[in-house]
């Protein structure tokens, strides 16, 4: 078993009254999640999202079940880093979520098919 990776899909930044760009979120406490990797640099995503797809494909090469997404950036960037998860996994994704009044991370396991499987077996 390889040590969790955590996949930023999108690194947000903001600019200080000086012009200087700094990160917009403190993302050292997924750090004890996993080691994080970037998968799309600060600023506006490809108009081409098929580059998109493409690039983030290359930063997460085989995502496994020990692995996280931070849901951090872009909608675009989250949503396509999901997408890849789940085909690598059989729909089984590991989000980390920003918890707001604790000031940590909450991780949130999602089968897709396991639910779909749910409902067509229970009639939903």
């Amino acid at each position: 078993m390889h040590k969790p990776i955590v996949y930023v899909p999108h690194e947000t930044m903001f600019r200080d009254e000086n012009g200087k760009l700094h990160p917009k979120h403190d993302l050292r406490p997924a750090i004890s999640f996993g080691q994080l990797q970037l998968m799309t640099p600060h600023g506006r995503l490809f108009t081409d999202k098929q580059i998109v797809v493409a690039v983030m494909r290359q930063a997460m090469p085989r995502y496994t079940t020990n692995d996280y997404i931070l849901l951090t950036g872009d909608p675009v960037a989250i949503g396509v880093a999901c997408a890849l998860a789940a085909l690598d996994t059989g729909g089984k994704v590991r989000l980390l979520q920003w918890d707001r009044i604790t000031k940590t991370y909450t991780p949130l396991d999602i089968d897709l098919l396991q639910r779909i499987t749910e409902k067509v077996n229970h009639g939903g």
